[in-house]
């Protein structure tokens, strides 16, 4: 097949052409995709705006809209750099996940609007492809690139306030508070948060729409370093906000527990479900089937631990000081196997003790 003229027939977006083609060589398409790195006729389509040839191609070969060139880029990431809207937006119509597709330094196209446009107009362009981006796949959000950025990171490095204000509205409008803290609280891949980042490059209107958004104030980097540390001095918008948030030097925070005393630590009651848990992560087991086997270990737990702390003969009398003694001593020595967590457990599982076992040696 001749190279320089199938690229010609893409770049025209002749699609009787096309057909030509495969009339000489059926196989011809299978031969480009076996290839792992290659520019396809869909990448040279994207990248004119052919939209109807790429949709053409599309159909005959759907694993070239997620292939990379040998640049590292995807037809996708090409109509975005070549301002090809309508095609991008004929792709995300396709397939909404072709937004995670990772290229080049591990940049989906969501990172990439993320950046700063050339100008004005295409600043706006860009703006206008996130809130798509964001709204067609929300869970892109949290992909990070090969430096381990979000397109949060990416937008703050970038000085890109706007995108920033999008892609914070895009997580509030499908995360959970759980969720949105953990992605606003991820550190890069030199362990800063967005706080530092804005921080460091003296950005006083992000810094505050960050701690709008509660970010940790007092966070460390991997230096061990707060926001308070990095900032300058003589910045004094800075400073006063970070202050203002009850902000804190590392040196007047506790000192943070090392990792290898945690694992000297002793197993709490609820490090042996995870790793219960995981154990039947290994096997072929349904969701369901798994909540139901971790509830009755709960309920079993609990039932042991509300007769040892119940009369023998299972009634409870508060005006017998023996059994109030034997109750103390129970329960003193529960607490010191099983602390807090499981003592909360039992005000919730009362009925567990005619519905479950004694329960497994380990959790003795």
């Amino acid at each position: 097949m001749d190279h320089e003229k199938l690229k010609h027939v893409a770049q025209e977006g002749d699609i009787d052409m096309l057909y030509n083609l495969i009339q000489e060589d059926p196989y011809f398409l299978d031969t480009i995709d076996a290839s792992p790195f290659i520019d396809t006729p869909l990448h040279v389509a994207a990248s004119r705006g052919n939209v109807q040839f790429a949709m053409e191609i599309i159909s005959l070969k759907p694993s070239f809209v997620r292939k990379l060139n040998n640049h590292g880029f995807t037809p996708m990431h090409l109509a975005l750099f070549n301002r090809q809207t309508d095609i991008i937006l004929r792709f995300l119509d396709h397939e909404t996940d072709l937004v995670r597709v990772r290229g080049r330094e591990g940049k989906t196209v969501l990172h990439c609007v993320a950046e700063n446009g050339e100008d004005h107009v295409h600043q706006e362009e860009k703006l206008s492809l996130l809130a798509k981006f964001l709204s067609a796949c929300p869970l892109s959000i949290r992909d990070v690139t090969n430096r381990s950025e979000t397109a949060l990171h990416i937008a703050v490095k970038n000085h890109n306030l706007r995108a920033l204000e999008l892609l914070l509205k895009g997580l509030q409008r499908s995360f959970n508070i759980h969720d949105i803290r953990n992605i606003i609280e991820l550190k890069d891949g030199e362990g800063n948060n967005l706080l530092h980042i804005a921080t460091a490059a003296n950005q006083p209107r992000v810094v505050k729409l960050l701690l709008k958004n509660k970010i940790d104030v007092n966070a460390r980097n991997s230096k061990g370093l707060t926001a308070l540390d990095i900032s300058d001095p003589h910045n004094r918008e800075v400073r006063e906000s970070l202050l203002h948030s009850r902000a804190l030097s590392s040196e007047s925070l506790p000192q943070a527990p090392k990792k290898y005393k945690n694992l000297r630590s002793k197993i709490s009651f609820r490090e042996h479900v995870i790793i219960f848990c995981r154990s039947f992560k290994k096997d072929a087991i349904s969701s369901n089937l798994l909540l139901m086997v971790v509830a009755a270990i709960l309920i079993s737990a609990a039932n042991n631990y509300l007769v040892a702390v119940s009369t023998l003969g299972g009634t409870w009398q508060d005006n017998n000081k023996g059994l109030r003694m034997l109750r103390k001593i129970k329960t003193k020595k529960l607490n010191q196997a099983y602390g807090a967590e499981f003592k909360s457990l039992v005000r919730f599982t009362s009925i567990g003790r005619n519905l479950c076992p004694p329960p497994p040696p380990w959790f003795r």
